[in-house]
């Protein structure tokens, strides 16, 4: 394969995803889709796709730990003593 034609691959891609990411967005469609009409909407929240999207494990974990990061530094007080 040429660079110009993995250029191209690249980009494609960019605009039509495929293999198992999209397999993944697929099926979280569909749970989602399925989850919504089978919820009870006064004690329940809509799902989103994202609740049923597939993480591997160790990304799951550094997200959670960036997410844990970032809240702490947003309550943080300023140095200043303002």
């Amino acid at each position: 394969m040429s660079s110009l034609e993995f250029t191209y691959l690249k980009q494609y891609y960019a605009l039509e995803p495929f293999g198992a990411s999209r397999d993944n967005l697929h099926s979280a469609q569909i749970a989602a889709i399925i989850a919504n009409v089978n919820r009870n909407p006064k004690k329940t929240k809509p799902f989103k796709v994202s609740d049923f999207m597939w993480v591997d494990p160790k990304s799951r974990k550094d997200q959670e730990t960036a997410d844990f990061i970032s809240n702490l530094q947003m309550r943080a007080k300023p140095k200043d003593g303002n």
